[in-house]
């Protein structure tokens, strides 16, 4: 985003007298036009995409966390079992 950007030098001392707080909400209101800007261009998913892809975050997550408990509850066993007596 280098072309929103000015890019004039800066005298010595340009926060010394006055333009700190000019500078400062200047580069902020600058860095949130930057992010509308960008906001723009992004391709956003469909509502159909959007939940699709949110059950199969949902279904793989609960996949995992029972895959996971299996093997802790498999571990657990053995270890009471053969090893822990």
């Amino acid at each position: 985003m280098r072309y929103l950007i000015n890019n004039k030098k800066e005298p010595r001392g340009a926060f010394k007298n006055g333009n700190f707080m000019k500078k400062m909400f200047g580069g902020i209101s600058l860095f949130i036009k930057e992010v509308f800007f960008e906001l723009k261009r992004v391709n956003w998913l469909s509502r159909k995409q959007l939940i699709q892809y949110t059950f199969v975050v949902i279904g793989l997550s609960a996949f995992m966390a029972a895959f996971l408990g299996v093997l802790d509850a498999g571990f657990v066993y053995g270890l009471t079992n053969y090893i822990v007596k």
